[in-house]
């Protein structure tokens, strides 16, 4: 995570912007005025190469699954004849660099740094994108080049390679089992509440055929770990019973060797041993262990931690930590068995919709930013007032269109690995005959505005009723009405602002009275800062003006 920028660093201080690019295994270093920065062994590292000012855009997209990638434009001048280099082999297009930034006073061209090399403000890690030298009119070190933020991409599945049915750690494996994926299960995933308000169960999960013996089962794999379940209940195609859950490791092996949770099934009643399927309703307890807490992994944001661990894309683990608390009031609960689905992958499909954040890239790798819209202004970062400090430099713009908006959302969920059991309405017309729907105030008005503007989701890993429900409501109120940006002019000083802050503006000349904005971009100008804020149109927190 970088090192936080707080109000009072910028006072009487003023920003110097750094490079550091790597290039044909060398560092060169960049800076907009000539300093030394001294790192944690006492060394002085200069920053003499000159460079431009970065034309650095940070921007955020509202509830975004996919992060975009932050870019800079700048110029430099190597201390190094860079046509020679190129002719020697050394393309520019795999250097790698990083651009950062720090305080100094001083007169400009006699920097006093700060900070200290270790407590830079990085902002941006990337590689040379279309870079271009050899330009007549300049220097022989002369290049100029965008760095770009690099698209990561995991090299890692999510289920371990390793986790495989074969025939040498399960000699008595049933022969079309061969090659199953041995599960992740999360939760608890197969029992939910029916309209009635009855408890009910499914089969949601997989069971492979570990033992088979004569024509009949005996074990049946439910986990590729150890569970904290301690009875399950399986499914054939007609009926069901609850079996003790066991653990044993692959092959009899106590040294090494997968643990697997399994059922013994060779108890008599009312299950068929002859079949070829079996599915598992988590009844008696979850799945995983919550590594951040106690009882199951089956908190939200608990569970979008875990599986960004299963990858190998950069993570500011830090950040999302932080946010995991705000997300944990839902519960998920399912399963991940495809060989080939990639961690981040996963988390885009069946999590990142479940929850009010968008991913952005950051120098630590992905991160959060939460959108709260019960936030109370009080929470700002920052109180203003638009004037000279903070003077908007343009029209207010309506971002959503009347063909965007949602505002009735039909929500399936209970799934497993049949068809959907449970399903939420949520819309604006109260309707007390039916205990699936639900109105909301949101709903209602926007209907009242705009008609009726309908979606429909679903989601394999919703089981709980107020998950469910909840998500439902939120992805309305976000989706029901208008959203308004409007961009502003400020200081160096407010250079502690970042993007996802949420501040509280008034501003006589767009009728807004103390109301709450979130800082959608951000960019540096040649006299201070430039944020683009959006509002939010919510009856519920806005000030109308009189």
């Amino acid at each position: 995570m970088p090192m936080p920028l707080h109000p009072a660093d910028l006072v009487d201080s003023r920003p110097v912007w750094l490079l550091q690019i790597t290039w044909a295994s060398r560092v060169y270093r960049f800076s907009t005025e000539p300093l030394s920065l001294t790192d944690a062994a006492g060394m002085d590292l200069p920053f003499h190469n000159p460079m431009t000012a970065p034309q650095l855009e940070q921007s955020l997209d509202r509830l975004e699954t996919e992060p975009a990638e932050s870019s800079a434009s700048m110029r430099v001048v190597f201390p190094v004849d860079v046509a020679a280099e190129r002719q020697k082999g050394y393309d520019p297009v795999a250097a790698t660099g990083e651009l950062s930034m720090v305080l100094v006073t001083g007169r400009p061209g006699y920097p006093t740094p700060r900070q200290t090399y270790e407590q830079r403000y990085r902002l941006l890690v990337g590689r040379l994108v279309n870079p271009q030298w050899s330009e007549p009119e300049e220097a022989a070190g002369w290049m100029a080049f965008t760095l770009r933020e690099e698209a990561w991409q995991d090299t890692q599945t999510a289920v371990p390679l390793s986790w495989r049915i074969t025939l040498e750690s399960w000699t008595l494996a049933s022969l079309d089992q061969v090659g199953k994926v041995y599960p992740w299960v999360f939760g608890s995933p197969g029992v939910y509440t029916d309209s009635a308000g009855a408890t009910q169960k499914k089969g949601a999960t997989p069971a492979y055929i570990i033992e088979i013996a004569g024509g009949n089962v005996n074990k049946l794999l439910i986990a590729g770990h150890p569970v904290l379940a301690s009875t399950v209940t399986i499914f054939d195609s007609t009926t069901s019973q609850s079996f003790a859950v066991s653990h044993q490791t692959e092959a009899g092996f106590t040294d090494h060797g997968q643990q697997v949770a399994f059922v013994d099934i060779t108890t008599p009643g009312a299950i068929s041993r002859t079949e070829s399927e079996y599915w598992v309703c988590w009844d008696g307890g979850g799945g995983l262990a919550n590594p951040f807490g106690s009882g199951a992994l089956e908190k939200l944001g608990d569970v979008l931690q875990w599986v960004l661990t299963l990858g190998t894309i950069p993570v500011d683990y830090g950040r999302w930590a932080a946010v995991a608390g705000m997300l944990n009031g839902r519960k998920v609960g399912g399963y991940i068995n495809d060989p080939d689905v990639l961690p981040f992958d996963f988390a885009v499909e069946h999590l990142l919709p479940l929850a009010p954040i968008s991913v952005m890239r950051g120098p630590d790798g992905l991160y959060p930013v939460h959108f709260d819209p019960d936030l109370p202004a009080s929470q700002s970062v920052l109180h203003v007032t638009a004037g000279e400090a903070w003077k908007r430099v343009g029209a207010i713009q309506a971002e959503r269109n009347r063909d965007d908006v949602v505002n009735a959302l039909e929500l399936s969920y209970a799934i497993g690995h049949e068809e959907s059991s449970r399903m939420v309405l949520v819309t604006g017309a109260r309707n007390t005959d039916d205990a699936d729907e639900t109105h909301t105030n949101y709903a209602r008005i926007s209907q009242e505005r705009y008609g009726v503007s309908g979606s429909a989701l679903s989601s394999a890993v919703l089981w709980e009723d107020a998950s469910a429900q909840g998500i439902a409501a939120d992805l309305v109120r976000f989706g029901s009405l208008q959203l308004e940006s409007a961009p502003y002019a400020t200081a160096w000083s407010e250079g502690w602002i970042q993007v996802g802050d949420q501040l509280t503006i008034t501003d006589e000349a767009a009728a807004w009275v103390s109301q709450r904005v979130t800082v959608y971009k951000r960019q540096p100008s040649d006299t201070g800062w430039e944020f683009l804020v959006m509002r939010d149109d919510d009856p519920a927190h806005d000030v109308r003006a009189l």
